[in-house]
């Protein structure tokens, strides 16, 4: 179904002409990126190779790259990245795809949170952390962050519905158990 009589594209995620979508990001200190190891990985994440595999993953990629990532074979160590529990799935298959090509690094991906990203990257406990929201520079005063991927919701109804857009506003209201006389609680509401 259209939302806002625009349909769920990966075109109009990328663009933000469909709305019901939130950005899947990574929270970091500036200084981190100034570790060859942590910067590798940055790199790696706007590579064709991570784009690629975004993409495959059902997800929106948001940066465009034509460039495979080149491995380094000095590269060693480990990065720690913790956070949203929505990201995390994705961050897995980045972090195996990126040990891949870098056998001497491992990457822990932990959970816990977009909460847990924004404090363990503040706090220098994780090189970065994942976030499901759009950035909230309060939360994490020292960090800059880089948007992954859109994560996109489709809103799915049976075929027989008859309805094959639907607002903002009456979506909310679908699902606003205090949304008082404005509720919607039957389809045959919003057939005009």
């Amino acid at each position: 179904m259209k939302v806002d009589d625009t349909e769920a594209t990966v075109a109009n995620l990328r663009g933000g002409e469909y709305r019901l979508a939130r950005p899947l990001s990574v929270v970091y200190q500036d200084e981190v990126l100034d570790t060859p190891l942590n910067n590798a990985f940055y790199i790696f994440m706007q590579s064709k190779d991570a784009q690629d595999l975004i993409s495959a993953q059902g997800y929106a990629a948001v940066f465009e790259s034509w460039a495979p990532y080149t491995p380094d074979n000095s590269l060693s160590g480990t990065i720690n990245i913790s956070g949203s529990t929505s990201l995390k799935p994705l961050m897995d298959e980045l972090a195996d795809a990126f040990s891949d090509l870098q056998p001497d690094v491992t990457i822990n991906v932990g959970g816990g949170g977009s909460g847990q990203g924004y404090g363990d990257a503040e706090n220098g406990v994780s090189e970065f952390g994942m976030i499901s929201e759009e950035f909230d520079a309060e939360k994490a005063p020292s960090c800059v962050f880089y948007a992954v991927c859109k994560d996109g919701i489709a809103v799915i109804v049976h075929k027989d519905n008859p309805i094959n857009s639907i607002t903002m506003e009456q979506l909310k209201n679908i699902y606003d158990a205090d949304a008082g006389p404005a509720a919607i609680v039957k389809w045959d509401s919003l057939i005009k």
